[in-house]
């Protein structure tokens, strides 16, 4: 068998996947007229194999036009699907008996007898949920590979897109969505949607997020809807105008995200600010002004069911310290998710941080649903680098030591994002700040543990640099195996040390050498989101 073909004698991956799936669903469906509770499970099942039975026939279609490395990690996926899929099929006969037979939820339950009834409706509706929670989970593995698809550029998914939208909604249409948004070339957009704003559709009146640049605000004419404010200042040195149509170019696509699938929050629009001593919208830039020329506010609606944004930072810092394990697991697997997202938006972050993490309250968890927020100082994957940093330690504890300092000395690619989210999911195994304020919100202060020196003569800052760089490691080593497990902690090793060549998975540049970017996206989902997601407690 050809490693990167799909087909397997004279059927496809891709259609025995799918030929198990359909059969899956018909078994189960000799369960219909059971209780109200079972059918609604049902249902569950039904609606997760569409979505699923769609993805596979759509990357069936596209499977030549994808690259190598991601056609073998697809194959991995998909064969994981198949096994679990011959599973639950086994398991759903043995309730079944003799499975040529036309069955009902009655004929079942009286070869069983009316003594054991209770026991087989609860068998069933555990088996049944087992199996909704197995193509859930199996859902969200594929996911992150899924919409890698928008960043490979190739005519032919866009002509299969199109074509296969226009017969099915659900991911397909949500994929070309997304993919229309990150490649819309802004000086041939015909559809003349304005992403800005005006200042006055916000209330004046803004809450501040503790421990964060994000704020909370009302829609002007309409008290019920809540906004996420993220800003972010212009360098003086910044092109305004490349700047401007970047803003726009975000804002577009994160308008298309789909908040609880990505960790990001859907973009309403963007507030363009002048500052206060200028009279006009158009007065030229002053080039070299220590005051930022402008500053552009993102709008994020805050999604139905979820309330009371507060920073990572800030949960971290709270009295509070007792927050359930799994719960800290999904934070972990969610923040990574959304990083993944971003690249496969053709965007780097560069400003990912404890304050630039959000956490959204709702009714199922203590800590809520975490948002990745912060933009400030977001750039196009292939746009332009300015090589401007500046000296403040608690920044700079994020960045890859060649990153900090006012005089960052690399072009920064998507693993020195995979290097800060080493950073915050070492601050959320040890359930720990790095980052310390007094009783008097003076600070900010290092942790002991890091051993940052603030006064320290050290005339080599990259040289301290590396040395807290491998503090972290050496607390990831140390400290978070006991908290949170040996493979956690190898997880956050690895990308604490993704920039160095002695890693085995991120260490040979020349692997990551394509024009879209995808095969650090594969290899990232390969090292860090699918090691994170098979963890569970």
């Amino acid at each position: 068998m050809d490693p990167f073909s799909l087909t397997v004698g004279s059927l496809s991956i891709a259609d025995i996947c799918i030929r198990y799936g359909n059969e899956l669903v018909k078994r189960y469906q000799a369960f219909r007229n059971a209780e109200q509770e079972t059918q609604e499970t049902l249902l569950m099942l039904e609606n997760h194999w569409v979505k699923m039975e769609h993805q596979i026939q759509f990357l069936n279609s596209i499977w030549d036009s994808l690259d190598s490395e991601l056609q073998t990690h697809q194959l991995s996926v998909l064969r994981v699907l198949q096994g679990r899929l011959q599973a639950a099929i086994l398991i759903v006969d043995g309730l079944h008996g003799d499975t040529k037979e036309e069955s009902s939820t009655k004929q079942l339950m009286r070869k069983r007898g009316d003594i054991k009834r209770l026991k087989y409706a609860v068998l069933v509706k555990e088996r049944l949920q087992k199996a909704v929670e197995e193509l859930r989970e199996w859902s969200s593995m594929f996911d992150p590979s899924w919409f890698l698809i928008i960043s490979v550029r190739n005519p032919r998914i866009d002509e299969t897109l199109t074509e296969q939208s226009s017969i099915h909604s659900g991911p397909v249409s949500e994929l070309k969505t997304l993919r229309d948004a990150v490649n819309t070339d802004e000086s041939l957009d015909g559809t003349n949607k304005s992403m800005f704003m005006s200042p006055t559709d916000i209330a004046s009146g803004r809450t501040p997020i503790d421990f964060s640049s994000s704020q909370v605000a009302m829609e002007a004419h309409n008290d019920r809807s809540t906004y996420i404010i993220d800003t972010m200042s212009l360098h003086p040195q910044a092109n305004v105008q490349a700047t401007t149509k970047d803003v726009r170019h975000l804002a577009r696509t994160l308008s298309a995200m789909i908040p609880l699938t990505f960790g990001l929050l859907r973009c309403q629009g963007v507030i363009r600010n002048l500052p206060p001593t200028s009279n006009s919208p158009k007065a030229p830039p002053k080039v070299g002004s220590a005051i930022p020329l402008y500053n552009f506010e993102f709008v994020f609606a805050i999604p139905q069911g979820l309330r009371a944004p507060q920073s990572l930072r800030g949960l971290l810092l709270s009295p509070v310290q007792e927050h359930p394990l799994d719960e800290r697991f999904e934070v972990a697997k969610r923040l990574a998710n959304s990083i993944m997202f971003v690249h496969n938006a053709q965007f780097v972050h560069k400003n990912i941080s404890s304050e630039t993490i959000l956490l959204l309250k709702n009714e199922s968890s203590v800590l809520g649903m975490p948002f990745l927020v912060g933009f400030e100082k977001f750039r196009l994957a292939d746009g332009k680098t300015y090589h401007i940093g500046d000296s403040k330690w608690q920044q700079n504890l994020y960045r890859y030591p060649t990153r900090q300092g006012m005089r960052p000395g690399e072009e920064y690619r998507m693993q020195h994002d995979i290097y800060s989210l080493g950073v915050c999911l070492l601050e959320i195994g040890l359930w720990s700040s790095f980052v310390l304020y007094d009783s008097r919100n003076h600070g900010p202060k290092p942790c002991p543990e890091l051993a940052i020196t603030l006064d320290s003569q050290e005339k080599d800052f990259r040289t301290k640099a590396f040395e807290v760089k491998r503090t972290l490691i050496d607390l990831a080593r140390k400290r978070l195996p006991s908290r949170m497990g040996q493979r956690y902690a190898e997880i956050v090793e690895s990308c604490l040390t993704c920039l160095d060549k002695t890693n085995p998975d991120f260490g040979n540049e020349r692997e990551f050498m394509d024009e879209d970017g995808v095969l650090v996206g594969v290899r990232y989902i390969e090292k860090i989101l699918s090691k994170l997601q098979e963890i569970s407690i």
